[in-house]
């Protein structure tokens, strides 16, 4: 079976040796390894000749600067396999992971989910995450295609966060049905200086968009709260995000102000009610748990420290 993967990829000289590299080496050899330079400025297109010399899988693209998600559209455009697959150029992959995600795939509408080892570009291991649905991330899944064209499912070119999450649950709500792998198969690369770690001013607007999705979709597919990683505290995710979002490096809000979105948030009942859900990952832990007790401060000093990388 054929399986198409996506790699956009900007200004990546540095790292896309690795990202292809893991994608040609994959034990699955039937694939399309669909490559769409967005303007890069440094010898990424260098790097993907080199590689386009021993592999004939690999089909380039070159456009301007568009985006990560006209990148990934263009790709979509172009894949012809069966189903398809999102790998960022700074990212690898396990060597089994198509093989691994497609013992999984019946044939059915399905989106197939992994999971991931979160780590820095020097290899230390942030975190690993296993065992469940992340919508944050376009990437780790596995999807079928026609569903996607069948469905017009796109990234959303005028959002520059959470563009991954909005395109993870149209998926979803168009094929309703969703397989977990627990296997950490895919590295994410975190770098505090990439766009995820920037300030987005956008993101209050992108989460309200991302729960009303979530809602749409419990209402028609009740295995989600199977795989579900947020499940009914999104009101406490949000605030989250948000407090995340507001601590980047280049945010133009305050500390003062920062703290006073998080006091606000405390006398929201709503709020209050979902912050006796169990929290899932560490960073929900330490959100929750301090939220719980009104230390917004300190909330505010740790979520600092992570953002900018310290």
């Amino acid at each position: 079976m054929k399986v198409s993967v996506i790699i956009p990829a900007y200004n990546a000289e540095k790292t896309l040796d690795k990202c292809l590299e893991s994608v040609t080496n994959q034990t699955h050899r039937d694939l399309e390894i669909i490559v769409v330079n967005d303007g890069s400025t440094d010898q990424t297109e260098s790097v993907v000749d080199r590689f386009r010399e021993r592999d004939d899988r690999i089909k380039y693209f070159a456009q301007k600067n568009s985006g990560v998600s006209h990148a990934r559209n263009v790709g979509l455009d172009a894949a012809y396999g069966e189903t398809v697959m999102f790998v960022d150029s700074d990212d690898y992959i396990e060597p089994d992971m198509v093989e691994c995600f497609l013992q999984m795939y019946d044939g059915s509408p399905v989106m197939v989910c992994g999971g991931y080892i979160k780590e820095k570009p020097d290899g230390t291991i942030v975190r690993t995450e296993t065992g469940r649905f992340f919508r944050s991330y376009s990437t780790c899944k596995m999807y079928v295609t026609d569903i996607i064209k069948n469905n017009h499912i796109r990234f959303d070119e005028k959002i520059s966060l959470q563009e991954d999450a909005i395109f993870v649950l149209d998926y979803v709500y168009a094929s309703r049905n969703c397989v977990v792998v627990d296997k950490p198969l895919y590295h994410y690369v975190w770098n505090a200086k990439s766009l995820s770690a920037r300030y987005s001013p956008s993101l209050e607007e992108s989460e309200r968009i991302v729960i009303s999705k979530t809602k749409r979709i419990r209402d028609v597919y009740q295995d989600f709260f199977r795989y579900d990683t947020q499940r009914d505290n999104d009101e406490v995710i949000m605030a989250m995000k948000i407090e995340y979002n507001d601590c980047a490096i280049d945010s133009p809000v305050s500390r003062r102000e920062r703290i006073a979105k998080l006091k606000k948030c405390y006398k929201n009942p709503i709020f209050l009610q979902q912050l006796k859900e169990k929290p899932k990952t560490s960073m929900d832990r330490v959100f929750i748990y301090l939220s719980r007790v009104r230390m917004a401060g300190l909330i505010d000093t740790i979520f600092t420290l992570v953002k900018r990388g310290k």
